[in-house]
């Protein structure tokens, strides 16, 4: 995919880590190509709760539907590196998809891409029970963040449920009673130390 030196000159946007680049439900006139960084898109799952549904990286392209069909945002972008963007609004989109066939079939993938895995999320939520879910969670924050000991990985608690909240889109209510019925398991252990779990190996 080509793009002009004149184009990144003038449309080139740097965002510090952390800040946030548009809101779900807000009016969007611009989409972004990464040049450099990295982009979370998260998405409410209710009042206190958001999920994240895909952390992007250079090369990759967001906010192109608000773009395109003139509708509010579906989600949430926030830089979580230092971040370049070239930032596309309609006047400079259109003519790219006209006059540059690389760009354009770069788009359609991602459109096709972004169906694929809405419908992959679909039957994920609808075969996953909250418990599993809760699981499947704690396995990723402990491959991230867990210390390993003999009996397996120890996480922090409360971390996790301040994690889950926006990761796996519960509360933090719903992720605290996920844990206890884990615990009544055995499928997750407490920790010698308080506050602390310890998630076993598969067996």
């Amino acid at each position: 995919m080509t793009i002009r030196k004149e184009i990144y000159a003038k449309h080139m946007r740097s965002v510090p880590a952390g800040k946030l680049i548009f809101t779900e439900g807000e009016i969007g006139e611009e989409m972004y190509i990464i040049i450099e960084g990295e982009v979370e898109i998260s998405k409410r799952t209710s009042v206190e709760t958001s999920k994240t549904l895909i952390v992007l990286k250079k090369g990759d392209i967001f906010g192109e539907m608000s773009l395109i069909e003139k509708k509010p945002r579906s989600a949430t972008a926030i830089a979580t590196a230092p971040t370049r963007l070239l930032s596309m609004d309609e006047s400079l989109f259109f003519p790219m998809i006209e006059k540059n066939p690389d760009f354009a079939v770069k788009i359609v993938r991602i459109l096709s891409e972004r169906i694929r895995r809405s419908n992959s999320l679909i039957q994920a939520l609808a075969s996953t029970n909250r418990e599993a879910l809760i699981y499947s969670g704690l396995k990723d924050y402990a491959q991230a963040n867990g210390i390993d000991s003999f009996k397996g990985q120890r996480i922090v608690r409360d971390k996790f449920i301040l994690w889950s909240t926006h990761h796996i889109g519960l509360s933090e209510r719903e992720v605290s009673d996920g844990i206890s019925q884990l615990l009544a398991k055995g499928v997750v252990l407490l920790a010698a130390t308080p506050g602390e779990l310890v998630l076993p190996p598969p067996k």
